[in-house]
């Protein structure tokens, strides 16, 4: 019978840095300097792409900034806020956080520009 701290095959088991769970270190996956378990590690689907919300948020600030649809870029940062929310807690892959973070960004900053466009304008017609 294995002893507390070890498991079945001899090697001493590691924690997950998402779930916590115990598995022998040849078992881990790592990825950003954090070890996974399997299951972790096919939920994270760190070999594969990030979420499908991720590379919307960034298609819909990209869509506003290009066609002129103001609309859609804070839908985008709200979008990107929301899947930064969700990987952070464990939730979305973590390949997304690139995504949603230059969707957050190029959002914003386009939402500045669109208010001081605004501005600009109402203070023409003023005159």
């Amino acid at each position: 019978m294995a002893e507390a701290g070890q498991s079945f095959l001899g090697a001493s088991p590691h924690a997950c840095s998402r779930c916590g769970g115990l598995a022998d270190e040849g078992s881990f996956v790592t990825y950003n300097a954090k070890a996974y378990c399997p299951s972790c590690a096919r939920f994270h689907r760190l070999e594969l792409r990030p979420s499908r919300w991720a590379i919307l948020s960034l298609v819909l600030v990209g869509l506003g900034a290009l066609c002129a649809l103001v609309p859609l870029v804070p839908a985008g940062v709200l979008l990107a806020c929301r899947e930064l929310q969700r990987i952070d807690a464990g939730q979305a892959p973590l390949k997304g956080r690139p995504y949603a973070d230059v969707a957050r960004v190029l959002g914003l900053v386009l939402i500045a520009g669109f208010v001081l466009a605004a501005i600009a304008v109402v203070a023409m017609s003023w005159d």
